[in-house]
C-alpha cells in the first residue's frame, strides 16, 4: 500500500513533468524578456524562437507522460477549471503570435507574444498551487517564486544570447544590472516561500528544501550579483557576466527540480480515529463497545 495516514511521495508527476515546468520557465521567461526588448525597440527574433522552442521541448515531455498519447486533445476541454487546460490554450496563443512576429517583426506582435507567455509561466505556477494534497506545493507563495524565477531564467538566456551574438560590446552594464536585481528578489520570494511552509513539511522534504536554500543564496544570488557587478568595467564584461547569467540559470533550474520531484511528499489521511481489531465505535454518544 503507497498511501496512507502517514505522508507518502506522490507518483503522478515525474521527471518528465518536471521537465516542462522547468523548461516551459526558462523559455517563457526568454519570450517575456525579449518582449521587454521590443518596447525598447530592439527585440530578437533569435531569443523568440529559442524561447518558443524551449517551452515546446517542456510541452513535448508532458505528451510523452501521457499513457494515452492519442488523448491529449482532451486537456482542451475544461478551461473553466482546469489550469492544465488554460495553459494549453495560452501556450498556442504564444506560438501562434511569436510566429507572426518572426514572419513580420512587428513589435506589436513581440509584446503580444511575451504577455501570453507571462500568462502561461502564471498557469504552471497555478497548477502546483491547486494541488492541495501536496504542502510544499499548495503554499501561495510558491506561484510568486515561479513567476519571478521564470524572470531570471528568461533574463539569464537573453544575456547569453546577448554575448553569444553580440559579443557583449552593447548594454552589458544594463543587463547586469537587471540580472542583478531579478536574482535579489527571486531571493526574497524564496525566503519568504520556506519560511511560510516549512513547518508543514516532512524531515526528508525539510532536508530537500533546505538544500536548495543553500543554492539559492550562494550560487543562484551572491556570485551572480558579484560576478554581474563587474560589468561596471568595460574590460571585464563578457567571462563574468556568462558565469554569472550560468549561475543564475541553472540555480534556478534546479531548485525547481528540488521542489518538484523531491518535495513532492503527499501530506496523508487526517484520521482522527484508527481502527482497531475487537473494537466497534458507536455512532452516537461517542462510547466505545466491544
Amino acid at each position: 500500500m503507497s498511501f496512507g495516514p502517514k505522508p507518502w511521495k506522490q507518483q503522478h508527476w515525474d521527471a518528465r513533468a518536471a521537465t516542462n515546468f522547468t523548461a516551459g520557465g526558462i523559455g517563457g521567461g526568454l519570450v517575456v524578456v525579449n518582449a521587454l526588448l521590443a518596447l525598447g525597440g530592439a527585440p530578437s527574433a533569435v531569443a523568440l524562437v529559442i524561447g518558443m522552442a524551449v517551452m515546446a521541448l517542456g510541452l513535448t515531455t508532458v505528451w510523452f507522460e501521457i499513457g494515452r498519447p492519442l488523448r491529449a486533445m482532451n486537456v482542451y476541454i475544461n478551461l473553466r477549471q482546469s489550469w492544465m487546460t488554460r495553459e494549453a490554450y495560452v501556450a498556442g496563443a504564444t506560438f501562434a503570435l511569436g510566429a507572426l512576429a518572426w514572419w513580420t517583426g512587428a513589435v506589436a506582435l513581440f509584446v503580444a507574444a511575451g504577455a501570453t507567455a507571462a500568462v502561461f509561466v502564471y498557469c504552471q505556477a497555478r497548477m502546483l498551487r491547486r494541488s492541495v494534497g501536496i504542502p510544499a506545493w499548495r503554499e501561495p507563495s510558491l506561484v510568486r517564486f515561479i513567476l519571478a524565477t521564470s524572470l531570471v531564467e528568461g533574463l539569464a538566456l537573453g544575456l547569453i544570447l546577448h554575448l553569444v551574438l553580440t559579443g557583449g560590446a552593447a548594454a552589458a552594464p544594463a543587463w547586469g544590472l537587471a540580472l542583478a536585481l531579478a536574482t535579489a528578489a527571486r531571493y526574497l520570494a524564496w525566503t519568504r516561500y520556506r519560511a511560510r511552509v516549512e513547518a508543514a513539511l516532512v524531515p526528508a522534504v525539510r532536508r530537500a528544501i533546505a538544500g536548495a536554500h543553500s543554492l539559492a543564496w550562494i550560487y543562484g544570488t551572491v556570485v551572480p550579483i558579484v560576478l554581474a557587478g563587474s560589468a561596471a568595467w568595460p574590460a571585464y564584461q563578457t567571462i563574468p557576466l556568462g558565469v554569472a547569467a550560468l549561475l543564475a540559470l541553472a540555480t534556478g533550474a534546479r531548485i525547481k527540480w528540488i521542489v518538484l520531484t523531491r518535495a513532492d511528499y503527499n501530506q496523508g489521511f487526517g484520521l482522527p480515529h484508527l481502527p482497531v481489531r475487537g473494537v466497534r465505535m458507536t455512532v452516537q454518544g461517542g462510547n466505545n463497545e466491544r
